[in-house]
């Protein structure tokens, strides 16, 4: 299937279209989103017939480990890649809907699920007991360089292992 590298084609271009820029936002959250969903101990208990207590996310995570017949991996992979027919969906305006869905069914599932809540990690800053995870960009801070995760409120967007 061809795909379109937007950040490529134009950098600037989630500047000029705020649904674009949306799209990008709710794909960060979803990179983010999927190691917790791939690596799911309670999904795997599912699978075996163990445990019922995420059988309403079994579909969610099966997308998200490869279980389902359609794999958009570009979806969660690489916010800047889009197929010509997921573009096409962003102007119907139903991929918006779609994506946010997705996380919202995503970060409900991570928040209640005891394996995926207790893998939420500490401030770089303020070492606060709350866990954060990085799928929560609003309030968050990932350093490029080396991945610690901050509260955007306590480190003002800098790194406080590398300074970045």
């Amino acid at each position: 299937m061809p795909a379109l590298d937007l950040s490529a084609i134009n950098q600037s271009l989630y500047s000029y279209v705020s649904v674009l820029e949306e799209a990008r936002k709710l794909r960060v959250q979803l990179k983010e989103l999927t190691p917790y969903l791939v690596s799911c101990q309670k999904r795997q208990d599912t699978i075996v017939g163990r445990s019922t207590r995420c059988v309403q996310q079994n579909h969610l995570c099966d997308t998200f480990s490869g279980q389902a017949k359609e794999k958009p991996k570009f979806l969660y992979e690489n916010e800047h890649i889009y197929s010509i027919n997921e573009l096409v969906r962003i102007h119907r305006g139903t991929l918006v809907k779609t994506l946010g869905k997705a996380v919202k069914e995503g970060i409900r599932h991570v928040l209640q699920c005891s394996s995926c809540s207790s893998k939420g990690l500490f401030c770089g800053c303020c070492h606060s007991p709350k866990a954060i995870f990085p799928f929560e960009i609003q309030n968050t801070y990932k350093c490029p360089c080396c991945a610690t995760l901050s509260h955007l409120s306590c480190c003002s967007g800098r790194c406080p292992i590398c300074q970045m």
